[in-house]
């Protein structure tokens, strides 16, 4: 006698349904191209190549990345219907991205230092074109 699992056929359509449907969603939902180009050349050397597959495989990683954290820190909001730093931080460490976390909220800090005077005023740095400091670049 043969017994087919048949349960785990199903279970497993379903995983591929949902699997097939979230890889739709993401599609919808994408950083546009030349923001995701755009933030590739500025680490990379000037006369650096970047391919098309690249390029994609980055804007899929990134809009991912973006959606689960973004998932995760939902559940902080509770009644408020405003995605908050705090949440999103929240939501990096409880993922265990603690390490990304602290580089965001250094980075965020030294913008905001960056932003503002002293006194809290806008400074001369704010009003001027400056180009982030990525704190990609220092990893490594």
């Amino acid at each position: 006698m043969d017994y087919a699992p048949t349960s785990g056929v199903n279970n497993m359509t379903n995983v591929n349904t949902g699997v097939d449907q979230l890889a739709q969603r993401l599609l919808e939902v994408q950083l546009p191209m030349a923001s995701v180009t755009r933030i590739m050349r500025g680490i990379l050397p000037t006369n650096a190549k970047i391919n098309d597959e690249s390029k994609e495989s980055m804007q899929k990683l990134v809009s991912y990345y973006i959606n689960r954290i973004t998932k995760k820190a939902m559940e902080r909001m509770e009644r408020r219907k405003t995605v908050t730093t705090e949440d999103i931080l929240w939501a990096m460490i409880n993922m265990g991205l603690t390490i990304h976390a602290g580089l965001l909220a250094q980075y965020l800090s030294r913008d905001f230092e960056m932003a503002t005077g002293n006194d809290g005023s806008p400074s001369e740095a704010s009003t001027s074109t400056v180009m982030p400091a990525y704190p990609f670049g220092q990893l490594g």
